[in-house]
């Protein structure tokens, strides 16, 4: 058949080519021969050959003659073979090894010119041929006889144009790209390679996205994927070679490269990204995530600008941490602090929060708004897994009204604090599993959700104090301004800390680590309390937002926008304000403890009349008795555990744990709780019952005032 040719997009045949020229349908003959030699034209070249008088010569003509001679069928080969020993050009033996040396060439030969064909694919060792009119895969193979054979086992082909790599932290992730093609459509896939190698997986994609064209027998699968992946890579007649890209799934660091979709950084400096790009398809709040290139003097300016407009706009020891803390957002495994604290903004709404968080944003994209609650804990991961080595931003917690629930809170700093496990990634980036979040929180809210320490512990929580707005105004709206040249402040912080020796950064986060660790001087203050390992989360979570301070502080004067005095001033309002944090903190988290809110929340409940202890006037008129005076020691009483705790978490708003045997424990380390023996508990006969109790000193609980005194006579049960 004539060659075929594609006229105005159709395939059609070549009836310009004459026939004589046109391709043989068998590639092997077609590589080797069309059998123009005959028997009787080689015998008479033979008896010419054999007239040569040079040896030398006349052998070197005799292997020309057996080369043709391997068009010949076996019998005609023999007669070839006297021939050349009756002439005595060979004797037996060598003619012998002539005609295998012969073979061996002529069978390269024809490999050589069938694998370069391009309509030929060599797979497994075995020939295969890809057809376009019409579509289809056809298997080549010899016969008995020395014909060939060919079984078409698809009507369609399978063309890969495009290998995608998908690369997230130290996993990757390949992707086939192409297009499936018959003689009625061409339907373009997209298919993950671990799903193309699984045979059932394979099977359904194609199925379902191709619907009744695909028509294929089960056995053949595993020939299809192996001849259409031996086609990848071999340059066919309309068929587009494959390519391969690799893609960065999320930006952030790559080894010693921090990467974004405009921006690469590096030891060597900040350039633009024309090496690895970043997928962010189907990211959503993500796709804004990015940083730029300054040109000429804008570094300049813009330290310049957040020295006298940004650290001015806000109060400082909001500024100054809210600063430090999100920058260093995009230094933290760089650096390897182990643990990744949630920065939270407490404070009336209306006082600037949102404000300043969303200038911060603007380190690291053009974000037109923050992240809010109303969003499920899978959805909230999802994002905090995107935005990889970044600062991300949820504004406004409310307690009621955005549906989410403190315990979702809770769980999203706990998986920030300190990721582990991180599943794996396909190419969009999104989960196969739910995964742990891998930025850096921004929070605010009117108040914390949760009043637990080990939640308190692991922010770095301060305090937005109302201020007067209208005197900020004009350098706020500098910032506004100005707020699009930040994200390359960022990259130039990046190139500044990657060119400082990063065991002296951890050096120095050692130092401020342990400065934020001693304990603080507050009147009453147990100094047990202030050496637990909570006192050790606050100090490194603060020792973060200095670090990251101190570095922008160094880029500053390194271009001569501080100087060194001023570096100076900084460094110590920035230490003044962490104290104050510090402080603020650690008395928020003995306040928060459990106890402590079990404590207080009692004795709201005993003075309002909801609860009563029988037998101690002032307190024993209350709706729900919670417990029994002592007629031995009138300056103990006896609580009912049970009762106690579940009628506290029924009136307490906001949602606190209340674990008995942790509860009993904080109780009997502060003196309240006395315990029996052998128990926190003591076994008690109260009305003819007997019963666990907690035996409780109620004079250390803060009970005693003149207004209570113990009731003498006996008590109506």
């Amino acid at each position: 058949r004539p060659p075929m040719i594609v006229v105005n997009g159709v395939l059609k045949e070549d009836t310009s080519i004459p026939e004589q020229d046109w391709p043989s349908p068998s590639p092997y003959r077609y590589a080797v021969s069309r059998n123009e030699v005959s028997l009787s034209t080689l015998l008479t070249y033979i008896d010419e050959v054999a007239a040569i008088e040079d040896m030398a010569a006349k052998r070197l003509k005799a292997r020309e003659v057996i080369s043709q001679s391997m068009v010949l069928d076996e019998d005609q080969q023999a007669v070839v073979k006297d021939r050349l020993e009756t002439t005595g050009i060979f004797k037996k033996s060598q003619i012998n090894k002539q005609f295998t040396n012969a073979k061996k060439e002529q069978e390269e030969k024809a490999h050589e010119e069938i694998t370069t064909r391009s309509d030929s694919i060599l797979a497994g060792g075995t020939l295969y041929k890809r057809n376009t009119a019409p579509f289809g895969y056809e298997k080549i193979k010899g016969s008995a006889e020395g014909e060939d054979v060919s079984t078409v086992f698809t009507d369609f082909v399978l063309d890969i144009e495009e290998e995608r790599i998908y690369v997230e932290d130290e996993a990757i992730c390949r992707w086939y790209r192409g297009t499936f093609r018959n003689s009625e459509a061409s339907i373009k896939f997209e298919i993950e390679a671990a799903d193309w190698e699984n045979t059932q997986k394979f099977s359904a994609y194609f199925s379902n996205k191709c619907g009744s064209r695909w028509v294929v027998s089960r056995k053949d699968l595993d020939e299809l994927r192996l001849v259409a992946m031996a086609a990848a890579n071999k340059d066919m007649y309309l068929k587009p070679k494959v390519i391969q890209t690799q893609y960065c799934n999320s930006p952030g660091w790559y080894g010693k490269t921090y990467i974004t979709p405009s921006v690469l950084v590096d030891k060597d400096g900040i350039r633009p990204n024309n090496e690895m790009p970043v997928n962010m398809t189907n990211k959503e709040h993500a796709r804004y995530l990015d940083l730029t290139i300054f040109k000429d003097s804008e570094l300049e300016r813009t330290l310049m600008h957040i020295k006298k407009d940004l650290f001015a706009a806000f109060p400082f020891e909001c500024v100054y941490h809210a600063l430090g803390f999100s920058l260093m957002a995009s230094v933290m495994k760089y650096i390897g602090l182990p643990y990744t604290p949630t920065m939270w903004l407490e404070g009336e709404s209306g006082a600037g929060k949102t404000a300043l968080c969303l200038l911060m944003q603007k380190f690291y994209g053009d974000f037109q708004g923050p992240l809010n609650w109303g969003t499920t804990y899978a959805s909230m991961v999802t994002y905090g897994y995107h935005f990889k080595d970044s600062l991300l931003l949820v504004d406004d917690y409310k307690e009621y009204g955005t549906g989410i629930k403190a315990q979702i809170c809770q769980q999203i700093v706990q998986n920030a604090y300190q990721y582990s496990a991180r599943g794996t990634s396909n190419r969009t980036g999104g989960q196969q599993e739910v995964k742990s979040t891998r930025c850096m929180f921004i929070m605010t809210g009117e108040e914390t959700p949760l009043h637990e320490t080990s939640f308190i512990a692991r922010l770095l929580l301060v305090y937005y104090p109302k201020h007067n707005v209208e005197k900020t105004k004009e350098v706020y709206q500098n910032c506004v301004e100005n707020s699009k040249f930040y994200r390359g402040v960022t990259a130039e912080f990046i190139y500044y800390v990657l060119n400082q020796p990063v065991e002296l950064l951890r050096e120095k986060f050692k130092e401020f680590h342990n400065e934020y660790k001693k304990p603080v001087q507050i009147e009453d203050f147990e100094s047990k309390f202030s050496s637990d390992g909570n006192n050790d989360r606050i100090a490194y979570n603060i020792a973060v937002a200095r670090l990251g301070w101190y570095l922008l502080l160094g880029l500053m004067k390194q271009y001569g926008v501080i100087t060194m005095k001023e570096e100076e001033m900084y460094t110590q309002k920035a230490h003044g304000a962490s104290l104050g944090v510090q402080t603020s903190m650690t008395v928020r988290c003995r306040e928060e403890k459990n106890s402590f809110v079990f404590i207080n929340r009692v004795k709201e409940l005993l003075f309002s009349g909801v609860f009563a202890i029988k037998g101690l006037h002032g307190l024993d008129t209350g709706n729900i008795n919670v417990g029994i005076l002592d007629e031995a020691e009138h300056d103990k009483v006896y609580i009912f555990p049970s009762i106690l705790l579940d009628e506290v978490k029924r009136r307490t708003t906001t949602p606190i744990t209340l674990n008995q045997a942790a509860i009993a424990a904080q109780l009997k380390n502060m003196g309240i709780l006395i315990p029996s023996k052998d128990s926190a508990t003591t076994l008690k006969r109260i009305n003819n019952s007997r019963g666990r109790v907690w035996k409780i000193d109620f004079a250390k609980m803060g009970l005693c005032s003149p207004a209570l005194t113990v009731v003498r006579e006996e008590a109506p049960p």
